[in-house]
């Protein structure tokens, strides 16, 4: 009887045709391109949450909510469904981690364009205490608009339009300014002088609640029960008295 050696396969897979293979492929996880730029932008771990703790879902709520400051659309392009939406808008604000994640943006994203409280303020201040008369002369029979070279800096941040329209009857000038009235409601507003609730406070003993105590016995109930209706417990008495006798 003749013996014969098996066969060895280079790939180690088997080691011969007839003998079936004990090693198992390990399974190759695929991975999403773009999922992982996004998850290296927002600086997503191994566990999936950011350095701050947020998930990707809710760093993406950060970054879309600096958009337009809307929570519920901020929701809705961050992934949450639009039923859900409105709801997990509302609840991502009140989570520390995320109110500070957002706060964080803010403030990187006003270094970078340099935007702050104060030069908004200034920008508004220019327009609620704009004058007409820097731009424009008038008296009887004419109106005439001053030369742009002599105006300011802060008077030409003041103008919204400016145009001419030329037809067979003669020119018509366009001039307007940024909405004085809307400028003036925007810092008064963040003054705190136009508020659209009135808010009544009471403070009690200490600055804490007030406490109000009720004495419900039959007497005072009785009492008020006749200062209501006119009733004099007295008089009453009397006149029945005088039946009786």
């Amino acid at each position: 009887m003749v013996r014969t050696k098996p066969k060895i396969n280079k790939n180690l897979d088997s080691i011969s045709p007839s003998v079936p293979s004990t090693r198992k492929n390990k399974p190759v996880k695929k991975t999403n391109s773009n999922s992982n730029h996004l998850d290296q932008k927002n600086g997503m771990n191994g566990d999936g949450k950011n350095g701050n703790g947020l998930t990707r879902k809710q760093a993406l709520f950060v970054q879309e909510y600096l958009i337009d400051l809307n929570a519920t659309q901020a929701a809705i392009r961050a992934g949450y469904s639009e039923y859900s939406a409105p709801i997990i808008g509302y609840e991502n604000l009140t989570k520390p981690k995320i109110m500070a994640a957002i706060d964080e943006a803010m403030k990187e994203r006003a270094e970078r364009t340099r935007v702050t409280q104060d030069k908004i303020i200034k920008e508004l201040a220019k327009i609620a205490f704009s004058n007409m008369r820097s731009f424009v002369k008038w008296g009887p029979g004419r109106v005439e608009l001053l030369d742009s070279r002599y105006l300011s800096e802060e008077d030409a941040a003041c103008v919204s339009e400016i145009s001419m329209t030329e037809t067979s009857a003669g020119a018509t000038v366009r001039f307007k300014l940024h909405d004085k009235k809307a400028a003036i409601e925007l810092l008064g507003k963040h003054l705190g002088m136009f508020s659209d609730t009135v808010r009544n406070v009471h403070v009690g003993e200490g600055g804490g609640p007030v406490e109000h105590k009720f004495d419900f016995d039959d007497k005072t109930i009785k009492a008020a029960f006749d200062r209501l209706y006119g009733y004099n417990g007295a008089e009453e008495e009397k006149k029945g008295k005088k039946r009786n006798e």
